[in-house]
């Protein structure tokens, strides 16, 4: 299936590139866009399974441009593979929906869904009731923090950085950021389609120290 390409660690073909037309220079997520049309013609995408190491951005300042070209780039892509969803086959729009279509829903929903749950609980304490919430919602949501909360362990105990309980309590309120960076994404695709937010990144000395130990171990394997 395919899948919208990352911003880094990618190798192609230069004659697949040529014959797609290249990167489309008006999206602002070109790689997410080029994996879909990529498979539009005919080429199929795979993944590497050795790591590569780039810091995250980490202040709001730097952090909301970056989600807010993603979200926008999303957006572009979306609109532009959905005007002919046939060429994509079934797999390329089942594809195009649970990666960015959700990545967008979510990202709207975020926020909203967070305030919704602390209302209710805060009207029904306040009340003196318990909260009335049907099994099926109530697994839902279990279910999906428990997942998500088990990727994050995952992914850093790959990047060889700590992830602690509190780590997993305050999650839910930065995922709730995405939603301004959607909101923002969706004023910024009106008013600056095109407009381009470098991400500057920032040394990370966890990382940098676990990208060294995994050089080292590599040179005492070989």
């Amino acid at each position: 299936m395919p899948f919208p390409l990352g911003g880094t660690s990618n190798h192609f073909s230069v004659q697949a590139l040529r014959a797609v037309g290249g990167w489309d220079a008006h999206n602002v997520t070109e790689d997410a866009d080029l994996g879909f049309r990529l498979w539009r013609c005919g080429y199929r995408l795979g993944t590497l399974r050795q790591p590569t190491y780039e810091t995250p951005p980490g202040d709001m300042v730097d952090w909301l441009p970056q989600r807010t070209r993603w979200l926008k780039g999303f957006m572009q892509t979306w609109g532009v593979h959905t005007r002919s969803p046939a060429g994509l086959g079934w797999r390329g729009v089942l594809a195009l929906m649970t990666t960015l279509g959700l990545s967008l829903a979510a990202a709207a929903a975020h926020a909203p869904s967070v305030a919704w749950v602390i209302a209710t609980m805060a009207l029904a304490t306040a009340a003196g009731l318990p909260p009335e919430t049907p099994r099926f919602a109530l697994a839902v949501l279990v279910l999906g923090l428990v997942a998500a909360w088990l990727n994050g362990k995952v992914g850093a105990r790959r990047a060889g950085v700590s992830y602690t309980v509190a780590d997993m309590m305050v999650a839910p309120a930065y995922w709730s950021l995405l939603t301004l960076a959607f909101g923002h994404a969706a004023w910024r695709l009106a008013a600056e389609p095109f407009a381009w937010d470098k991400t500057r990144h920032r040394r990370d000395p966890a990382l940098a120290i676990a990208a060294q130990a995994e050089v080292e171990a590599g040179r005492e394997a070989a």
